[in-house]
């Protein structure tokens, strides 16, 4: 079996480059006509609501206004609900 490598620094450098320039555009929700005022998920166009996303279930009594692509809980409920 080969001995696994950590990728050169140059390479790491052009994956950080990538991911800074990802993070610089800062895309808005395309939906409502681009008037959305809400930043789309990451990789998506729209935003979560206007991707459908149904909202957190919350914990307890408290709801959650955080939506999830899989309707679960989100991390910050997961981590109270402990």
């Amino acid at each position: 079996m080969p001995t696994p490598t950590p990728p050169a620094w140059a390479e790491l450098e052009q994956q950080h480059e990538q991911i800074r320039r990802g993070a610089d555009r800062n895309l808005g929700c395309e939906a409502d006509d681009g008037l959305c005022p809400t930043l789309a998920v990451v990789g998506e166009t729209r935003c979560a609501l206007h991707l459908g996303w149904p909202l957190c279930p919350g914990h307890g009594e408290y709801t959650c206004p955080v939506r999830t692509r899989t309707g679960y809980q989100c991390a910050g409920c997961r981590a109270q609900a402990r």
